[in-house]
């Protein structure tokens, strides 16, 4: 063999040497190398409807999940608290969720391993009816009530059977309405909402436009009436709404400077923030009239549907790097 074969054939060693040197002290990224054993979700608890308020419980079911799996609910898309871990011995993952509004719903168990990726292609779903209450107006005090009640939601004259769709958290604008077939006092008026809604604006207060004008300009602002400072429930010494008539804590009501004004129109209008899917009926709320007339009606034209929010992606297994050294 010549001097210069060998020679060459020392280079090519080192290099070679160098190279595999090289790759064994850099750190490298490389896919996840962890694989769950196959996971089949069998089962979550068939449920056709949940009365509004009332809690369910949610069992998902899986065969064959990995040691440390654990289950994501969610109700519309909102995730019902933290993870909770499969059992062992049972594959099961039990949630308590709660009916906070009307309509159709859908829960969804969402299966992760320990790595915290989706071993199932699909999540396990079940869907459920939450029936609106009767729409019913409820009132106490004299004399009776006679007046018309309507009202928008963004701008548009709504209904249960078809109301109008909001995307979740966003604001929505409610305008309530009620004009009086005859003169009659009116101390306060306001708009109800469920607690499971938000009050939307200025440091979470709800917006309350002054609008009171005759039949014929009912949406003209009148300069001339003014609301209180402050918001109130009730007047003089009848300080407190009765419990019957449902007011929550995000009801939300002024009172007029008088008490004089008679047989007009009056236009409170609310900002609310769409945090919890479902289907919701507003309620107006007026205190008038002589002794006094406390009335709570549902509009049905200020109806409005909040969507399910979108589910995150799934995370494939192994899509995950990890990095080593």
């Amino acid at each position: 063999m010549t001097c210069i074969n060998l020679l060459w054939r020392a280079r090519r060693g080192v290099v070679s040497f160098l190279a595999a040197l090289a790759v064994a002290v850099s750190p490298a990224v490389i896919p996840n190398s962890y694989t769950s054993p196959v996971a089949v979700a069998d089962e979550l608890t068939d449920v056709s409807e949940v009365a509004l308020g009332a809690t369910q419980s949610f069992i998902a079911t899986f065969t064959d999940a990995a040691a440390g799996a654990t289950v994501q609910f969610y109700l519309d898309g909102v995730p019902q608290g933290a993870r909770i871990a499969v059992d062992a011995a049972t594959g099961a993952a039990t949630k308590e969720i709660t009916a906070a509004s009307s309509g159709s719903h859908t829960v969804t168990a969402r299966l992760f391993d320990a790595n915290g990726e989706n071993p199932l292609e699909t999540d396990v779903t079940d869907d459920f009816s939450t029936p609106n209450p009767a729409l019913t107006a409820r009132s106490t005090g004299s004399p009776a009530d006679s007046a018309t009640y309507s009202g928008t939601v963004d701008g548009t004259a709504s209904s249960l059977a078809d109301p109008v769709e909001v995307a979740a958290d966003a604001t929505v604008t409610l305008d309530g309405s009620m004009t009086s077939d005859f003169f009659q006092k009116v101390y306060e008026v306001g708009i109800n909402i469920p607690t499971s809604l938000a009050l939307a604006g200025d440091a979470g207060t709800a917006t309350l436009v002054r609008l009171k004008s005759g039949s014929r300009a009912p949406t003209t602002p009148d300069s001339t009436v003014a609301w209180k400072d402050g918001a109130y429930q009730g007047t003089g010494t009848d300080a407190a709404w009765p419990a019957e008539l449902g007011l929550t804590a995000t009801y939300v009501g002024r009172q007029l400077d008088s008490s004089t004004s008679y047989g007009e129109t009056y236009m409170p209008q609310v900002k609310v923030r769409a945090t919890t899917p479902g289907l919701y009926v507003p309620e107006f709320v007026v205190f008038k009239g002589e002794p006094g007339l406390k009335v709570v009606t549902p509009v049905e034209a200020m109806a409005f549907r909040v969507l399910p929010k979108p589910l995150p992606a799934l995370i494939p297994v192994g899509s995950t790097p990890t990095t080593s050294e």
